[in-house]
């Protein structure tokens, strides 16, 4: 039976990850509104981003080192204010792009930390026999809500005026503030004990864990490629819409909304049909669907074709990310969950802030389909080579007192 503390962990996980995915959605497309260049767009994906690449690391050692339900409070509160402040610049100042710049960074910044320390929370808050399925119903918020349902939100703010949309966000997130409370369960948490190690010792830990892994490893990988593709072709997609298939902003919303919506819709059985399936196949199947999603503007040469295309891989993809993400929290200890999990958000998710950079640079001197093509290529390209349905062997988790262990079978 599952905690009750996790009950709430899981509510605000469900409400943060849903306010900063719609948030990082909806920023590039009110620039759209305020009629930025390609370039500013995809300035906002990379600042959105960056938190990923240079903070991970810290972070995830932070949270292994001190209270996590403390560092919870301060990310929601950080983000709710955030918002505000946000609101009432685009009240006081609107076409400002400074000011989405700066809410990017913030959104970015506490995205990081939440989700971090959320998936690291598990372990302190559930005991032993539940803890397998309490995995896999965070993995399934943060990935059906953050990254798939949240679309739908982003786009359907457009509609409001900048202030509003901002302030209802803020009013959102600020309900998560009170949800952070509870203790661990007996016997659940972790001892994490840190007598002489250093900041930077703990943070090189996660990567080292990963390393020793051949499936944390190549699915660490795997994401690093898909997710520089996936910031690169996004960055350039919102453009591509309006200015390429002549949609409007509104247009362009309600093809992400729709994407949000076949996510949502895939993942209400995602759970059971990867029972069915097993893991092999699920995650093979979630990975087409990552793979549609990424040749659709390439295949489709209208809004229609572009949203069939896109909506059919949104209803596949779930089944990639619930199972990685469930498979990675099962490999790995509770006291290392922070570490490992920021250092394969480091290696997963810090490439995107470059593959939006390339995109918004890229878009000067090719084609928008060039850059869909390319980043297409890649991301299949690392599929097919890293196998992250393939689990095969794995190490016994590396600590800093522990450099190496011989790999133990496990089945998939």
């Amino acid at each position: 039976m599952l905690h009750g503390s996790f009950g709430r962990l899981l509510a605000m996980a469900g409400i943060t990850n849903l306010v900063d995915g719609s948030t990082r959605i909806y920023l590039p497309l009110l620039a759209i509104a305020w009629e930025a260049s390609q370039a500013a767009v995809a300035w906002i994906f990379f600042a959105a981003l960056l938190p990923w690449a240079v903070g991970s690391l810290f972070a995830g050692a932070m949270i292994d080192r001190r209270d996590r339900f403390a560092f919870l409070r301060a990310v929601n509160l950080a983000r709710a204010a955030g918002l505000g402040v946000a609101a009432t610049a685009a009240f006081l100042f609107p076409g400002h792009i400074a000011v989405l710049l700066g809410l990017a960074v913030v959104i970015g910044t506490v995205d990081m930390v939440g989700d971090i320390c959320g998936q690291s929370m598990v372990a302190d808050l559930v005991e032993e026999p539940a803890r397998t399925a309490a995995y896999g119903k965070m993995a399934s918020v943060q990935t059906v809500l953050g990254v798939l349902a949240a679309p739908a939100i982003g786009g359907l703010l457009v509609a409001v005026p900048a202030w509003l949309a901002l302030s209802a966000l803020g009013i959102a997130s600020s309900v998560a503030v009170f949800l952070v409370q509870g203790r661990a369960a007996p016997g659940a948490g972790p001892a994490r004990e840190h007598p002489s190690s250093s900041v930077l010792t703990d943070s090189k830990v996660g990567l080292k864990t990963i390393l020793h892994s051949s499936w944390l490893g190549r699915t660490a990988a795997a994401v690093g490629v898909m997710n520089l593709a996936s910031s690169a072709s996004m960055a350039v997609l919102v453009v591509y819409t309006s200015r390429s298939l002549g949609a409007s902003v509104a247009g362009t919303g309600i093809l992400l909304s729709a994407i949000g919506i076949g996510s949502s819709v895939g993942s209400l059985g995602a759970a059971r049909l990867s029972a069915y399936l097993g893991f092999r196949a699920a995650v093979m199947i979630g990975a087409l669907g990552i793979a549609l999603g990424l040749v659709s503007p390439i295949i489709g040469t209208s809004m229609i074709q572009l949203g069939i295309v896109s909506v059919l891989g949104s209803l596949l993809s779930p089944l990639f990310g619930v199972n990685v993400i469930s498979m990675r929290q099962r490999i790995i200890t509770p006291d290392l969950a922070g570490r490992v999990n920021a250092s394969f958000q480091l290696l997963g998710i810090g490439t995107a802030p470059l593959g939006a950079l390339i995109a918004g640079a890229a878009s000067a001197v090719v084609t928008d389909r060039a850059v869909f093509a390319v980043s297409a290529s890649l991301a299949i390209a690392a599929l097919v080579v890293c196998r992250p349905w393939f689990v095969g062997l794995h190490p016994t988790p590396v600590t800093r007192y522990q450099a190496d262990h011989p790999e133990q079978e496990v089945p998939n």
